[in-house]
């Protein structure tokens, strides 16, 4: 097999379908094979237990951890109307701010509850790189783990705007989730490897149209009353970077697409832990697409 690039897509609680895949890949044993992971949110997160030879443990996270304490999608009315008030009223305190998704839960999880093994990442010797969304810039920019605090990163990418009012500061910036900016980015990565196989694993169905665009408009409008910036044009070109991407992949021999199935039942909200292991379930079945890919190319 030549040297291959992994993608790892986001998408909150459907990340547990491409955790099925990291699993069965670890399952594979082909590290060896790999050059670097680029990864961004649920993606990200994925990648680290794969990295650390944990799947198992990143089940965990999903079933036991974040089936219960990570999504409040009760919060999502409320705190559109706290960050419209924020902004042109009042400031509300940060702790009394509803978010949908909790940031810190998370982090919390992956440090002390289900620790993730750093050292065994980095022993790896396997570039990791996690994507995050300047909010000042608008850029995006691929943090390198081995020169960084790895949870602040993971902590940048899980901070889903608007979903979340939280931002990570790391080297005096601040950063969100980066797949708000480039939701896929395979071009990107084509330039930065011309010669290699790459694999895009994604944990959504190909969902573009106008439903997908007019959610990207509202949460533009969000966000930007969050970071008093405007946030609009990055939320509502994302499904048509999508696209873009995709149809770049299917011109591309040497890049193979793996799209959550259409009968996978998790959703980025999804919380009850027999839907999720089915989405799990369904991941492990696909690695076995990836060696096929790799052996006959």
């Amino acid at each position: 097999m030549k040297k291959i690039i992994l993608l790892l897509d986001g998408g909150a609680m459907s990340g547990v379908f491409g955790g099925g895949i990291v699993s069965g890949l670890q399952e594979l044993n082909i590290y060896k094979h790999i050059d670097a992971i680029y990864a961004g949110s649920a993606g990200a997160f994925n990648a680290a237990y794969f990295l650390a030879e944990q799947t198992g443990e990143g089940l965990r996270v999903y079933l036991d951890h974040l089936s219960e304490g990570f999504i409040y999608p009760r919060n999502f009315v409320p705190g559109i109307i706290q960050r419209f008030i924020n902004r042109y009223f009042f400031r509300i305190p940060r702790e009394k701010m509803l978010d949908v998704v909790d940031v810190d839960y998370v982090i919390d999880v992956i440090k002390n509850k289900v620790p993730l093994n750093v050292k065994k990442i980095k022993e790896q010797k396997i570039d990791f790189f996690i994507k995050t969304l300047n909010i000042r810039s608008k850029d995006v920019e691929y943090f390198p783990i081995f020169n960084h605090d790895i949870f602040e990163v993971l902590r940048a990418s899980c901070c889903i705007a608007p979903y979340t009012f939280d931002s990570q500061e790391i080297d005096g910036k601040y950063y969100i989730d980066g797949t708000i900016g480039e939701p896929i980015g395979l071009q990107r990565l084509r330039k930065l490897y011309p010669e290699h196989k790459i694999i895009f694993i994604s944990n959504n169905r190909e969902t573009v149209g106008v439903r997908h665009k007019a959610k990207g408009v509202l949460e533009g409008i969000v966000t930007s009353l969050m970071y008093g910036s405007n946030f609009l044009k990055v939320f509502s070109t994302r499904e048509d970077k999508v696209k873009e991407d995709l149809t770049f992949a299917e011109n591309d021999p040497n890049i193979f697409t793996i799209l959550a199935p259409e009968d996978n039942p998790v959703r980025p909200r999804t919380r009850d832990r027999d839907t999720l292991m089915i989405g799990f379930e369904m991941g492990r079945k696909e690695a076995e697409r990836i060696i096929d890919f790799l052996c006959l190319n």
